[in-house]
Parts: structure tokens; sequence; C-alpha cells
């Protein structure tokens, strides 16, 4: 429970650590200034400066990927560095550069995240210069040579001389699929021992889904970026494009087995059979969690046998004739069985197929942005309705005021507050406020720590010798924790810049100026995104759901033969879309109830059912997609076409009514084939044990529709609070 709460506090994704790439940034940062402090020259600690920064603007990826945004940083930073130590005596065309160059590179975003991190590097680099009294043509030429000096020295260490393990981050990104799988199939396990109830089965599937959903497309990502580094498709490259795809199955797998273990454990008083299935399902998580070993290096343990306690499940369920879910649950436990013993096959040698996953990775590393797009994707984000610009010119408007404010009030190392501003300012409010919750916290007790080494260090030799672990903790914990990356790079960052300017060791005065700073200028950003065009989560939330909705409409037709000629990668790739969707939507949704803003609540509840009913939905497609009547080249189902146009009809109304806000119209009349197939009685639908289960699923599919139908129509219309028709904080 302590350590529960603790990592919702400081969440640590443990996962990211990387010892050996912290080690190389370090040796990139302490070596030069190592270097300027035996030769006496203190200006050597540019170079670490922007080592540093050079290093951070290495996001991963492709070789040729790394190249482009490490090398466009170097480039361009010395460009801005130049200039700015030419504008830096004169206070008006500092503050008016400012504007102007942050504003371009923040810009940078609508290119995706690595150009936002170079953009957000590169306007560091300048307010840094900015903040270094200096002027005069021959120390501009000096500061951007050394900037060039610096970038080069971190491409050469990254790119050329201590290149990581190529396939490392993509067999590490499959690794956590596989993982994502076994801890489904574990929750799955412990909800059948706990006998929980419906809510706490869709609680469960709802976190678990977006969990392995999540790992899946950041493995897919990984893949298809070092997919790019290497001509052709290699042989580690083949084996881990196959057990991706292998995980993608068997998750399929697992959404079809929660919805049919939710549904047997609702109508079943078989203990038995229940604790069977739990031992069942708890033994497929340890299969998952065995490959998983595998592809850490680490020897996997025996494997459990399935075959004998399955059988034993299937002679109960004969015996007692119901339990068509734990019937059909048993046929689906082995195909995920069989996945997964396909994953250990591929282990070794790779089967190559086509798969939805497949496909879309080979479409990714074919495409190359065309220069037209660029230009074309640069136009079309400006102006006000771009998230990105409204960002981009409330980024540049608060670094030029701090800029005008530190040369006002002469402010002793000014730049620490322009950095801390525009690195708290983010796109969205609640974003903001976190980023400045962990780089406050970070630069204070950094500056504490910064404090007690320059009373502790006697020579600046010495602090050069401390830099190299500080490094290695800083850029270690990078993507761990950014509270706990902040608190190990404050010192760092004190220490090069003190030896850059004095030459010297400095004082604690230093590093409590350091914290003040941070202080102010967290609080700078925090009023800059209350004040310049806030941009709230709430309005983007209905189009997410509407997206969403639209989206398993989508999937449900496909399912139900919407498509004659549909394959099984026109199918995963509809599943995937729906998950996506369901994602983005949940993840807007907890944006919107993390803003300080109140809400109402009536808005938030109806939100939270359709998301829910989003997800049972998607089991119930997922399960109907299992179905041998509904698998690709299966023929039509004869009566299917009125339910799909029935789904269709009510699907597309309900996504235009959330875009429009406005009421739904009348749910359109049920088909007569679904109506009767609510009947019990109804031999004449109800044949074999797969026909039970998609009959059963179709209507859940109808209860949810329902729901759904009902949610949407209170958010039209919310009622009013008690009493008062004011606002409530959710």
């Amino acid at each position: 429970m302590l350590l529960s709460r603790l990592n919702r506090l400081v969440p640590l994704d443990l996962g990211a650590i990387n010892l050996m790439a912290g080690v190389r940034a370090a040796f990139a940062c302490a070596v030069p200034v190592l270097v300027g402090e035996l030769s006496g020259n203190n200006h050597l600690s540019w170079v670490a400066i922007a080592a540093f920064w050079g290093c951070l603007s290495d996001t991963g990826g492709a070789w040729s990927d790394r190249l482009a945004a490490m090398g466009a940083f170097t480039a361009i930073a010395a460009v801005g560095c130049f200039i700015a130590t030419l504008v830096d005596p004169y206070a008006w065309q500092a503050v008016v550069f400012t504007f102007a160059w942050c504003f371009l590179c923040s810009l940078a975003r609508v290119y995706g995240n690595a150009a936002a991190t170079v953009g957000l590097l590169l306007n560091s680099a300048v307010l840094v210069t900015l903040g270094v009294p200096a002027g005069g043509l021959d120390e501009a030429l000096q500061l951007g040579g050394l900037t060039i000096v610096g970038g080069l020295w971190s491409m050469l260490l990254a790119l050329v001389l201590w290149r990581l393990q190529p396939y490392g981050p993509a067999r590490k990104a499959v690794r956590r699929c596989w993982l994502s799988v076994a801890e489904y199939a574990a929750a799955l396990s412990q909800q059948l021992g706990a006998h929980a109830g419906g809510a706490r089965w869709s609680t469960v599937a709802s976190a678990r889904r977006r969990a392995s959903r999540e790992a899946i497309e950041n493995a897919r990502e990984v893949i298809v970026a070092t997919r790019r580094t290497r001509a052709g498709m290699t042989g580690p490259m083949q084996h881990l494009l196959a057990l991706l795809a292998d995980a993608d199955q068997a998750y399929a797998g697992l959404i079809g087995l929660n919805e049919l273990l939710e549904a047997a454990s609702v109508e079943t008083a078989d203990g038995g059979a229940r604790r069977i299935m739990r031992v069942l399902v708890g033994r497929l998580a340890q299969r998952a969690e065995a490959l998983a070993q595998t592809l850490e290096g680490e020897k996997a343990a025996q494997q459990p046998e399935l075959k004998a306690l399955a059988e034993k499940l299937r002679g109960r369920i004969a015996a007692s004739g119901r339990q068509h879910e734990y019937a059909y649950a048993i046929e689906l436990l082995h195909q995920v069985s069989r996945w997964i013993d396909a994953a250990f096959e591929n282990l070794n040698q790779p089967q190559t197929r086509q798969t939805h996953l497949t496909s879309m990775v080979e479409q990714a590393v074919a495409r190359r942005l065309r220069f037209s797009e660029i230009f074309g994707t640069l136009r079309a984000n400006l102006n006000f309705g771009s998230v990105a610009f409204r960002h981009a010119l409330r980024l540049a408007l608060t670094a030029a005021t701090a800029v005008l404010a530190t040369r006002v009030f002469d402010i002793e190392r000014g730049y620490w507050i322009s950095i801390t501003a525009i690195v708290v300012l983010q796109p969205y409010m609640v974003e903001t406020w976190r980023r400045t919750f962990d780089r406050i916290a970070g630069s204070v007790l950094g500056g504490l720590i910064a404090a007690w080494l320059m009373q502790v260090v006697a020579t600046p030799l010495q602090m050069a010798l401390l830099i190299f672990p500080i490094s290695v903790f800083a850029f270690t914990l990078r993507t761990v924790n950014y509270a706990l990356f902040m608190l190990c790079m404050t010192p760092l960052v004190v220490m090069i810049a003190e030896l850059f300017q004095t030459g010297g060791i400095g004082d604690a005065q230093l590093a409590s100026l350091r914290a003040l700073d941070s202080f102010l200028g967290g609080l700078l950003g925090l009023l800059a995104s209350f004040l310049l065009w806030p941009s709230w989560e709430a309005p983007q939330l209905l189009r997410q759901t509407a997206a969403a909705v639209r989206a398993h409409r989508d999937y449900l037709l496909v399912v139900l033969g919407g498509k004659p000629d549909a394959k099984d990668q026109d199918i995963g790739a509809a599943r995937r879309q729906a998950g996506l969707t369901s994602n983005n939507a949940e993840a807007s949704l907890q944006r919107v109830l993390s803003e300080t803003r109140l809400l109402n609540r009536a808005d938030a509840e109806p939100t939270l059912i359709m998301l829910a009913c989003l997800r049972r939905m998607a089991g119930a497609i997922v399960t109907l997609s299992l179905l041998p009547q509904f698998t690709a080249g299966a023929p039509p189902q004869p009566g299917f076409a009125v339910i799909r146009r029935w789904a269709d009809d009510a699907l597309s109304d309900l996504a235009q009514s959330l875009e429009r806000r406005h009421a739904p119209a009348e749910l359109p009349a049920v088909p007569e084939l679904l109506a009767r197939a609510s009947s019990k009685a109804n031999a004449e639908l109800v044949q074999t044990a797969s026909e039970v289960i998609a009959w059963n699923e179709l209507l859940r599919l109808r209860r949810q529709l329902e729901v759904l139908h009902e949610a949407v129509v209170r958010l039209a219309h919310p009622p009013r609070a008690e009493g008062s028709g004011q606002k409530v904080a959710v």
C-alpha cells in the first residue's frame, strides 16, 4: 500500500533505466571539464555544456534520425549562440531576438516529439548565452565554435565510438509487451479467485488492456525506428517483428477470454470449475512471463502443463451440460497458449507471416517525409486554432518577459528563471502543473545538494572529477522520473556553469540562488499558462470520445461482415484503432479531471460511463472476431446485414451528437433477429456452443449501446444539482 501511494506521488518508470547511456553521456560532459581544468582553460566547460545538450537531443531511434536531430541541434545552436552573444549587450535587441528565436524553435513541435525536444534545447542554449556576460564579434565566434565542438563531441561518442546495442531498445520493448500479456493473464486469474463483481472486472480489464495496447504501440514505434537503420530485413529484426505479432495475437485472445470469464463468473455457481479455470489462466501467465524472461536473456522456468487440467475442466462442463462460456474459454485459452508456443519457436527460427502489425511496420519504414509536406504541416499550424501555434507564442512571450525582467532588475544568473519558465510551460494546463511541481521540487533539493558539495569540495579539479558520477546518475534517471532527473541535474549544471563563468568553486549562495530562481521561473510559467491563451482539455474530450465511438463502429462492422473481402490484417487494424482511440479518450478524461478549474459533475459522469461502455463493447467485438463464424473469410451470416445497419446508424448518430453536443435521436428499432435472441427458448438461433457465445455477445453489445445512448442523452441534458445550478469540483 505504501509503495503504491509513493508511486502515485513520484511515478517511476524503472524499465527506462539505461546505465550505459548514462555513463556515455557522463563521459561526454566530464572529459571537456577535466581537460579544461588540467589545461587552465575554463572556456572548455562550454564544450561540456554543449555536449550535455547534444546528449539530450539524442532521442533514440534510427541512426539517421539521431544524426539528423543531433546535427540539427549542433548547427542551429551554434548560430543561435553566435547571434545571442552579439545582441547580449543591448537589452531591447536581446528581448526581441529571444521572442523571435523561441517562437520559431517552439513551432518545431508540429513535426513530432523529437523535433519538440530539439526546439526546447535550442531555446535553452540561447537563454543561457544571453545570461552570460559577453559581447563582441570575437567572443561570439568563440562561443559559436565551442558549441560546434561540444555538439560534434557528443555525436562522435553516441553515433560512432560508443554505439550501444542496436537491437537492445527494440528487444526491451517487445519484452515489455510479453510482460504486459503475463500481467493481464495474472490479473484475470486473481479476479477468478476473488469472486469479483462486474465493476471490478471492468476496472481491471480497462487498466490491463490500456497498458498492453500502449506497450504494443511503443514496441511498434521502436521497431520501425530500428528497422530504418538496417538495409533489408535482418535476422534479429525478423525475430522481434514475429514476436511482436505473436504478442498482439495473444493480447486479443486475452480480451476475449476476459469477456467470457466475466460472463461465466456471473452465471455459474460451480466453484470447482472456477478454481480449475483460475489455475489454468495462472499457468498461462507463467508461460508468458517465461517468454519475457527468455527475451531478457534469463533462463526461463519450466513450462507449466495445461492439457491435463483443461481436460478435467471439459469433463466437468460436459457433466453439467451448462457453462458455455467456460467451454469456449478453454478453446481461447489453448489458442493463446498456441501463440505463446509460436513465440518460443520464433525465438529460434522466425516464421514469416503477414499481419496488420507487419504491414504497418513495412509501410512506416518505407515512408519518408516529403519536402512539400514539411511546409504544408507548418502552414497548417500558423493560426490560433493550432495548439502548437498558441503554445509557441505563449512560450516566446514568457521567455522574452523573463529576459526583460532579468535585465531591468539586474538578477544574477537570471537565465535560470527563463529556462525554468519555458521548461515547465506545456501545451495543456494540467501538464504545466505537473511539470512545475517536478521542476521546483527537483531544483530545490538539488540546490541543497549542490550547496553541500560546494562546502565539501576544496579545488576546481575535485569539482571537475565530481561531475562524472553526478552525470551518470542524471542521465541514467533521465526518463525514469523528471523530478529525480532535476534533482541530479541541478548540482551538475551549477558546477559546470560556475567553472565556465568564474573558473572557481563558487559558494553555497549560488545553489540557493538556483533554487530561488527555479521557484520564480516555475511561478512565471504557471502565470503564463493561465493568462496567455490557456489550452484546456475539456473541449477536446468530446471529440476524442466521438472518435472512439466511430472506431468501435468500424471495428464491429468489419467483424460482422461489413467487408466481405476483409482479411485478418483488416480486423487486426480495426481492433488496434479501437484500442488507441479508447486510450486517447481515457487519457483526455484524466487530464480534464486533473485540471484545477471547476467542472460540472454532470459532464464527467456520463463520459466515464461512455468510456466504460466502449471498453465493454470492444471486449464483445473481440470475442465475436475469435468465433469461427466471424473469422476473416467466413461466409456471411444470414440476417446479419440488418444488425450491421442498425449498429451503424445508432453509433454514427451518437458520434455526431457528441461532436455537436446535442441530444441524439431515439435508438433505431432493434432488429427482429436480435430481439428474438433474447429468448432463452429460441432454439432456432442457438444450436452450437459458439452460437450461444455469439448471441450472448450480441446481446451484450445491445445493452452497452443502450447505456451509451442514455449517457449521451444525459450529457446533452445534464441534471441540475439540488438547490442550485452551481458547478462543483470533480
